[in-house]
């Protein structure tokens, strides 16, 4: 009876047991004891005392303490004092993540098996702050707005004590954590390697190693000069790196981008200012807020040097001024009045008054001794039907019988004798082929042709050509018909007004538009090719000129410039 009375109250320990944890009953768990006795902070400094007061069951693998600012327990710091452990006491000194002022907690811990055991939870106030360390950084090199991470030690958890620069330009600061700081590199307008510094708390420490700010760099150019028009390639690393789209200069001028990759850039060699051929330019890769740049690396070649600079008291009135050569000289007609250039001493003179009405757009060409000034407009309105002859002998003017109709402006040359024209302003037709006999003073109509503004011809052994848009034809006399027999390279086509020249028994040929290219004629490939550029300004997209000796002179005159440039045949 006695041993069913004590049943009751057995079961009962059966049950509390059965609910109690095992830290309620020290003696039966397999946990350490431990304790935090503890806490002195110094101004270099934390010291933290604990004590191992017992073993458990399992062996401990590792010891120490771990502490935490009071507010934020999730972001906890563990000093490690050892992973053999034997029973009794032991500190360590805390001088990482602190910082002075702050309030934090700590408490002894001991790590066995899956478990961590800790010891009781002291406060303390630190009276130091610990110094943040930079271990390195990922990844190295970036363009501008992207993510960079600091990994280190005792940044502390507040964006608004740590700011990081990348040479002389801060980076945004997008989160703080104590071990790795993540920023945002600046928007910069250089490229480069340079110091990468934290600063937490006022305190500034430099990463170990460089960043590189990446941005387009340029290392050689495919050719060192050259001529508008001209394919140039630029080598060079992050030239479309990401998607910026770049644009490239040229001294002061912007070329044409053919194609990009990240190590080369083509382009096309623009057109020039005056000021800028015959010297060496700098290169430049411009994307987005950065320039890559190869000082004084490319001269444009024109080709051409300057020969005179006709003054002021020689009048030139229009930029195109009809010419003859004799006797060493280049002879032009200029609104009322001949001039004439010297080739030997560069001098320029007047040679007196025309006797008739001032006139411009009037054809002029040499046939034998005699030069012929036909047509021609006075204020754009009158158009003349008068011929004047021009004998270089005696430097006088002959009123000839003239024609039967006015013309002004038109595309004309001289052959065998004749001088041909068509095209311009013209009261009867401007689409014919007109025929003027210097011998006979007569006009004689020939077969349609075109109607074209301003230009001229050139003969080749024997052989008539011109130039119409940026089609060359061949004039068969005998025929009375004309034959196409080349087109003009594409980035050099002639269309608007143009000067042909024959030079050394070949022609040549000048426009205003485009890349104002100098191309020479193959009679043999029935091809033109480029060799120059022309290098000074334009005025009303009109040239003069002339041939003498090795050389084909060539100018705008009118309000535009005053210079006369040479070209020599290579």
């Amino acid at each position: 009876m006695k041993l069913l009375r004590l049943l009751p109250f057995a079961l009962l320990l059966v049950l509390i047991y059965g609910c109690a944890k095992e830290k309620d009953f020290p003696e039966v768990q397999k946990y350490p004891i431990i304790r935090t006795l503890e806490v002195i902070p110094d101004s270099t400094g934390t010291t933290i005392r604990g004590e191992i007061v017992k073993f458990g069951n399992e062996p401990v693998t590792e010891y120490g303490f771990e502490y935490t600012t009071v507010n934020n327990s999730k972001s906890v710091s563990r000093k490690v004092v050892g992973t053999t452990a034997s029973t009794g006491e032991y500190e360590a000194r805390l001088t990482d993540d602190l910082v002075k002022g702050y309030s934090y907690k700590v408490q002894a811990y001991a790590k066995h098996g899956q478990h961590i055991t800790y010891g009781t939870s002291l406060p303390f106030k630190s009276q130091s702050t610990a110094t943040p360390v930079i271990h390195s950084f990922s990844p190295k090199a970036a363009e501008d707005n992207r993510n960079v991470t600091i990994y280190g030690k005792n940044f502390g958890e507040d964006s608004y004590q740590v700011k990081v620069t990348i040479g002389n330009a801060q980076a945004s600061v997008m989160s703080v954590h104590r071990d790795s700081v993540i920023i945002r590199t600046p928007t910069v307008s250089y490229s480069g390697s340079f110091p990468l510094a934290v600063t937490v708390r006022g305190e500034r420490i430099t990463a170990p190693g460089e960043f590189e700010i990446i941005g387009p760099t340029i290392s050689h150019l495919s050719a060192s000069s050259g001529m508008p028009g001209d394919e140039l390639i630029i080598y060079g690393k992050n030239l479309s790196y990401s998607s910026w789209n770049p644009s490239v200069r040229i001294g002061s001028k912007s070329a044409t981008v053919v194609s990009v990759a990240d190590t080369e850039i083509k382009v096309k060699v623009p057109v020039f200012t005056p000021d800028l051929y015959d010297k060496p330019l700098t290169v430049a890769v411009i994307r987005g807020n950065k320039t890559a740049t190869l000082p004084y690396s490319y001269t444009l070649e024109s080709g051409f040097k300057v020969a005179s600079s006709k003054p002021a008291s020689v009048p030139a009135s229009t930029p195109h001024l009809p010419s003859f050569t004799a006797g060493g000289k280049a002879y032009f007609f200029s609104y009322d009045r001949l001039i004439s250039y010297e080739v030997e001493t560069g001098i320029w003179r007047n040679e007196g008054a025309f006797p008739g009405q001032a006139r411009n757009g009037s054809m002029m060409h040499r046939v034998g001794d005699k030069v012929y000034l036909i047509g021609g407009n006075h204020q754009y309105y009158t158009i003349f039907m008068s011929v004047w002859e021009f004998d270089i002998s005696n430097n006088s003017w002959l009123q000839k019988k003239g024609l039967t109709f006015g013309v002004s402006d038109a595309s004309s040359f001289a052959h065998e004798g004749y001088i041909y024209f068509f095209g311009g302003r013209n009261t009867n037709s401007n689409t014919t082929l007109w025929r003027y006999d210097p011998a006979t003073e007569e006009v004689k109509a020939l077969n349609p042709f075109r109607n074209n503004y301003n230009g001229s011809g050139f003969v080749i052994n024997g052989k008539a050509y011109t130039v119409v848009g940026n089609a060359t034809w061949l004039y068969n006399p005998q025929q009375d018909s004309w034959s196409q027999v080349a087109i003009m390279p594409e980035e050099s086509s002639l269309n608007g007004p143009f000067r042909v020249f024959t030079h050394q028994g070949t022609g040549y040929a000048i426009s205003a538009k485009g890349d104002r290219a100098l191309l020479r004629f193959s009679a043999e490939q029935n091809a033109w090719e480029k060799l120059a550029v022309y290098p000074g300004c334009v005025s009303n997209e009109q040239y003069s000129g002339f041939s003498h000796g090795d050389k084909l002179y060539l100018g705008s005159f009118g309000t535009c410039s005053s210079t006369l440039y040479s070209y020599e045949k290579p």
